[in-house]
């Protein structure tokens, strides 16, 4: 028993120090170690025989030391300027955009080849596109064939000020905008969404009930009877803490315009705006405090207004997704809701509930 413990740990302390074992092993024990002495051309199977040829300086399409296929793997947050049809006016724009490109790799590839990626990139930047899912459609089959891969996606996300008229007093206003575009490649297929984002405010509905119900109670102590009671409280401000928030709206359609997806978001929240006069950030908090809406309300509300909107516009094996997160003021946490779903499995839902 002793004796087989002294050996094992001989071959132990031979197999640490051993520079011949280190090297014998190179693939799976010391890459990321420092070892004194150790012969690191060999670990990078450096070979001066190959020095002039392509294979000796690419390193992307060389062979991992770990060889495993990578479902996703690719580009993100990388800025970019497009020249397109502007999505609200018929001028052409340079755009700003922030792209993602999303690929597989094979176990037997090391990298991507991402001069390739800026070539076609740059390419496409000087031409002019209708729309950004036009763009997304064309550059991702030649961003997947320079890599030599079947099937990827590419994901667009560009800031956008609009301008609106929704200011009483006559001041134009500006709303900041997320327009979305995302295209996926795969057997030769193409699946497009296009998708709108907007900041919103609202106010949450449980303070409000407190704050009516304790000023019906006073107003009932002074005498006034029920019916005055409801045309007093109906005109007076409703007390509410109120929270910022972001709603998404992702349609898998690329005929479906940001105007119609707009249209489809403005109706169910209260956007923010900039540029408010005095009375202009009053009707604007009064809007928000009148739809008192819960987070969970605001994908309802989309929801139900991509049926009002979208309804004999798209097939019913689209695609929808619907997500918003919401700042609560006066809370350490922000809430989140999600809604993915087919146009026709949202549809027959709101029928299942009769909303239609």
């Amino acid at each position: 028993m002793i004796k087989s413990i002294i050996s094992k740990i001989k071959n132990k302390k031979r197999s640490k120090n051993s520079l011949e074992d280190i090297n014998r092993n190179l693939n799976y024990d010391v890459s990321y170690r420092y070892v004194e002495n150790l012969d690191i051309l060999k670990i990078k199977n450096i070979d001066f025989k190959n020095v002039d040829s392509k294979n000796f300086v690419d390193m992307p399409d060389s062979s991992p030391r770990v060889k495993l296929d990578i479902p996703k793997v690719g580009v993100t947050q990388r800025p970019h300027y497009i020249k397109i049809v502007d999505p609200f006016k018929d001028s052409v724009v340079n755009i700003n955009t922030f792209i993602k490109i999303f690929m597989p790799l094979n176990a037997n590839k090391r990298g991507l080849h991402m001069s390739r990626i800026e070539r076609i990139l740059y390419s496409a930047q000087q031409k002019q596109y209708s729309s950004l899912p036009e763009y997304t459609e064309e550059i991702i089959k030649p961003l997947i064939e320079e890599q030599n891969a079947t099937r990827g996606e590419i994901h667009l996300k560009c800031l956008y000020e609009k301008e609106t008229d929704k200011n009483q007093s006559g001041r134009k206003g500006h709303e900041i905008l997320y327009l979305y575009s995302k295209t996926t490649i795969k057997d030769n297929k193409l699946k497009t969404f296009v998708g709108l984002g907007v900041y919103f405010m609202n106010a949450c509905p449980c303070p409000q009930r407190w704050a009516i119900r304790n000023f019906y109670y006073k107003l009932k102590e002074k005498g006034y009877q029920d019916d005055q009671i409801y045309e007093i409280i109906k005109d007076v401000p409703l007390e509410s803490h109120t929270n910022r928030g972001i709603v998404n709206l992702f349609v898998e359609d690329k005929k479906i315009s940001y105007k119609t997806l707009y249209q489809i978001l403005d109706s169910s929240v209260t956007i923010v705006r900039e540029l408010l006069s005095g009375k202009d950030e009053h009707l604007f908090i009064r809007e928000a405090h009148e739809k008192e809406l819960f987070c969970e309300d605001v994908v309802r509300e989309v929801a139900f207004n991509v049926v009002k909107y979208l309804n004999k516009e798209i097939d019913d094996d689209k695609k929808i997704v619907i997500n918003t997160e919401v700042d609560e003021s006066i809370h350490f946490h922000n809430l989140y809701a999600e809604i993915s779903s087919t146009f026709g499995e949202l549809k027959n839902s709101f029928h299942k509930y009769e909303n239609l």
